[in-house]
C-alpha cells in the first residue's frame, strides 16, 4: 500500500472514530424530537416514507414514523428477503408487531405487502457537501 493511501486510510479512520463520538454523545430522545419539528411537511404531502430501525446509537426516526403514520403517510421498514440480495420494503404501520430480522434488526411479518417508497430516511455517521 503506499503511504498516500495508508495516510488517507488512517485519516479515514479517525474522522470514523470522531464521527461514531459525536453521534453517542447525541443520541438522545431530544434529537429524535427534532426531526419531527424540521420535518418539511408541505414539501412531502402524501408521499410514502420507509425508514430504518435504529441499532445501537443511531438516531431513532420511530417518533417521526409515528408523526408521519399519524399525518396519513403509509409507512414501509427494509427487511431481508434472502441473504446477498437487495433489501426489500414490507408496509407497516406502528400498530403492527414487528419480528426479529439479521443483525438485531426489526422488521414487518413476512405477509406484510412490498411496495417502493418515495422517500427513505437513512441513517448516515456522517457526510461532507
Amino acid at each position: 500500500m503506499s503511504k498516500a493511501l495508508q495516510t488517507l486510510t488512517l485519516e479515514e479512520s479517525r474522522a470514523r472514530l470522531q464521527a461514531k463520538a459525536v453521534r453517542a454523545a447525541a443520541h438522545d430522545g431530544a434529537a429524535a424530537l427534532e426531526l419531527i419539528r424540521h420535518w418539511p411537511a408541505a414539501r412531502f404531502v402524501g408521499q410514502s416514507v420507509a425508514g430504518f430501525w435504529p441499532i445501537k446509537d443511531e438516531l431513532d426516526v420511530r417518533p417521526l414514523m409515528g408523526a408521519l403514520h399519524d399525518a396519513g403517510h403509509d409507512l414501509y421498514l427494509p427487511a431481508i428477503k434472502r441473504a446477498a440480495h437487495p433489501l426489500i420494503m414490507r408496509r407497516w404501520s406502528p400498530s403492527e408487531a414487528l419480528i426479529k430480522g439479521p443483525f438485531n434488526t426489526r422488521e414487518p411479518v413476512k405477509s406484510a405487502p412490498e411496495g417502493h417508497p418515495q422517500i427513505v430516511l437513512v441513517p448516515l455517521l456522517a457526510f461532507t457537501q
